[in-house]
């Protein structure tokens, strides 16, 4: 069987055309090149996040948990003059109680910034409710007995506690709280602890009249403050999705480096802005609640 001259030529056309409208692997139509785009974007898809009613039972306990710590280490300055009295004491020394919460404070903190990274804000809360469960008996024990070391040693334990709440806010509302609401569940939890001091320079004074008022005062906030922390052990680790981007990164356990994140931040002009006068406030705040009576 052999081919016409005419039949071969009409074959090579139709070869010749057929190659011509397939592209090769290398060369692409503008609309297969878009079906694949659209075929890779899906199989990528923008991921979603979900903010949950929980996170409102830790933002609360929180801030309980920030009011009872700061009440804890202001208890015996709006009533130092009853407290020298009733331990014996100077008022200076009584106003040591509060002074020793602040250094305790500088001495846990890396401990805090440790927690918080490694383990998050739960075990961070937790550790806190601890600490203060034990000072505050410790407080009301040495109180009873009129021993003011044992007081000491308790008020010392509030002040390892205090770091670990105060630094919390920032951490906890980054891991359940959206962009937009992280800002305000930061603020609330924050300025709950200077609530704290507050009531206590208002509410002490009422309870003390003279100076045997003082165990019973010390047991209000005992009982006060531990009431306030067992909610603490009930409150959920992490949500079950992440609520932003930067949330999804820490339920991923990505790795923070402190060293080159504070070195980051000693470069940084509004770091400075924001620390300098904070710190001023901040001293003169515990400075004037401790000599309050004063």
């Amino acid at each position: 069987y052999e081919l016409s001259p005419e039949t071969t030529t009409n074959t090579s056309i139709t070869q010749d055309t057929r190659a011509t409208q397939s592209p090769s692997p290398t060369e692409m139509t503008p609309a297969l090149a878009n079906q694949e785009s659209l075929s890779r974007t899906s199989t990528n898809p923008t991921p979603t996040y979900k903010v949950y009613k929980r996170r409102f039972f830790g933002l609360g306990q929180l801030v309980l948990m920030n009011i009872v710590v700061s009440w804890d280490w202001i208890s015996f300055a709006p009533v130092s003059k009853s407290s020298a009295e009733y331990f014996n004491r100077s008022e200076s020394v009584i106003n040591w109680l509060s002074t020793a919460v602040l250094f305790t404070f500088c001495v846990a903190a890396p401990v805090t910034i440790y927690i918080l990274n490694k383990s998050g804000p739960k075990a961070s809360i937790i550790t806190a409710a601890c600490l203060l469960l034990v000072g505050n008996w410790v407080r009301y024990g040495g109180t009873r007995t009129s021993h003011f070391g044992a007081v000491m040693f308790g008020q010392i334990l509030v002040g390892f506690a205090q770091p670990f709440v105060l630094s919390a806010p920032t951490r906890y509302s980054n891991l359940w709280f959206s962009e937009r609401g992280r800002v305000s569940a930061t603020a609330v939890a924050s300025l709950a602890n200077a609530f704290g001091a507050a009531l206590g320079q208002l509410i002490d004074p009422f309870w003390v009249t003279n100076a045997s008022d003082i165990p019973n005062m010390v047991l209000y906030v005992c009982i006060i403050s531990s009431v306030a922390c067992v909610p603490s052990f009930f409150i959920p680790s992490a949500p079950p999705t992440p609520a932003s981007a930067s949330a999804s990164h820490t339920l991923n356990h990505e790795p923070i480096h402190v060293q080159a994140t504070l070195s980051k931040l000693s470069r940084s002009i509004e770091f400075w802005l924001l620390f300098l006068p904070f710190a001023v406030y901040v001293g003169l705040f515990n400075s004037m609640s401790r000599s309050e009576e004063h």
